[in-house]
């Protein structure tokens, strides 16, 4: 694949952010930067069941979590403007900051027993709320969103790959997300930012 350039955003709780080449709405999201470093096995469990876990993991061991970076690849990189990136950015980082401070404390520096996660938003399509409040000029999903995000979760002191993760949610008809701009993207992100932390005990 092609090389990665990054576009560096900010915000207060990722700290490197970057902006890559991936897919679009119909057809399968590319992987993101995080599935092109996952070995070969690991990238076919997350492809057949959404995710890989370690099974030597201990998870009573890890007391803090870092966020080490989201990412917003692809079509999205070139058809998002910088605020949109920005807010899906802070969506997801908030979203696994909140999920992961549950039973653990928040680092900045990382180190042993602590969880390193990282994030690709490696597709993001906006709903069109306008087109989404008459059922008439929704079909076969105009106007619906989706989103593709891959997690990863590595130890803080040995780099090893604990937790390897992606999903892809769309829009569903009878929702009240799909009246927002970004809401399903949102709910998703909640979503998998839970299953994520509960995936490396809670």
């Amino acid at each position: 694949m092609n090389a990665i350039r990054p576009i560096v955003l900010t915000t207060a709780l990722v700290t490197s952010i970057a902006l890559a080449a991936c897919g679009s709405k119909d057809a399968p999201a590319p992987a993101g930067v995080l599935m092109q470093s996952w070995p070969d096995a690991v990238t076919n469990q997350v492809l057949a069941s959404d995710r890989w876990v370690s099974s030597s993991a201990a998870w009573g061991s890890y007391t803090s979590f870092q966020l080490g970076g989201v990412q917003v690849c692809g079509d999205a990189a070139d058809s998002l403007s910088t605020g949109d990136a920005q807010t899906l950015v802070d969506s997801l980082g908030a979203q696994l900051g909140q999920a992961f401070g549950v039973k653990r404390q928040a680092s900045t520096t990382g180190g042993a027993g602590t969880l390193v996660i990282k994030a690709d938003i490696v597709q993001a399509v906006a709903n069109q709320p306008v087109r989404n409040v008459n059922p008439l000029t929704q079909i076969r999903g105009a106007g619906y969103g989706t989103v593709t995000a891959e997690i990863q979760v590595t130890d803080g002191g040995t780099g090893q790959l604990l937790l390897a993760f992606r999903q892809t949610g769309k829009t569903e008809r009878f929702s009240a997300e799909k009246l927002t701009w970004w809401g399903s993207a949102e709910k998703f992100f909640g979503e998998w930012a839970k299953d994520a932390a509960s995936a490396c005990g809670g």
